[in-house]
């Protein structure tokens, strides 16, 4: 099934979404320091899979996260690296690099929409339709995030295998249906260009082939 033409067709069906009880478990997270280590996308920019959403008129606060360091970086730091990746030379500047690492935790369970392959093929969907597809097609995969919270009220967030870093899963929360204390942070301020986590990117473009040029003053 091809989800434009699922999602125009009106052929997806909410009760086939399958939902995932999602229990208390930590996050990784690469943010910007205009959002916070738990901060919320609250506007209508970016372009992302699955965000910017909206719903009844008004813009659904989004966060991105990953179960590991490793998977965070990728869909980051890491996500626009070219295939094949070997000879890729990644560039960063310590003296202005903003972004920075947050450890967060769930503090209960929680109820996402699972878009895994065996919960994409629930909906009569495949990960080529969904997580596997281009940015180019990323105004149709927010359509689906957006009928989800439309139509799956209970529904807290999404939750898949990542792309990037396919021993991982990544994770979209929405905020309007998370209760205040939803998520505590662990650590922040981490840098990925200095630092313990500096070794698992050196260890990520290693896999990928790839090296990485520092800019010093």
């Amino acid at each position: 099934m091809k989800l434009a033409d699922a999602l125009a067709g009106g052929r997806l069906n909410p009760a086939n979404v399958g939902i995932v009880k999602w229990p208390a478990k930590a996050l990784w997270r690469v943010y910007a320091p205009t959002h916070g280590p738990e901060g919320f996308n609250r506007t209508n920019k970016g372009n992302a899979r699955f965000s910017p959403i909206e719903y009844a008129g008004a813009i659904v606060p989004t966060l991105y996260a990953a179960t590991t360091v490793q998977a965070a970086l990728m869909e980051t730091v890491l996500h626009d690296a070219p295939a094949p990746s070997a000879g890729f030379i990644l560039t960063l500047d310590p003296n202005t690099e903003p972004r920075r690492l947050a450890q967060l935790r769930t503090a209960g369970p929680l109820q996402l929409a699972d878009l895994s392959t065996v919960g994409l093929r629930r909906m009569g969907l495949t990960r080529r339709d969904v997580v596997d597809s281009d940015k180019q097609h990323y105004a149709v995969t927010r359509q689906l995030a957006s009928w989800v919270y439309a139509q799956c009220p209970d529904v807290q967030g999404l939750v898949w295998t990542s792309r990037q870093d396919d021993s991982a899963q990544a994770v979209v929360l929405f905020e309007p249906r998370l209760p205040s204390d939803a998520l505590d942070v662990v650590c922040q301020d981490q840098e990925f260009t200095n630092g313990p986590h500096h070794a698992a990117l050196i260890e990520l473009l290693a896999r990928l082939g790839a090296s990485l040029y520092m800019v010093r003053p």
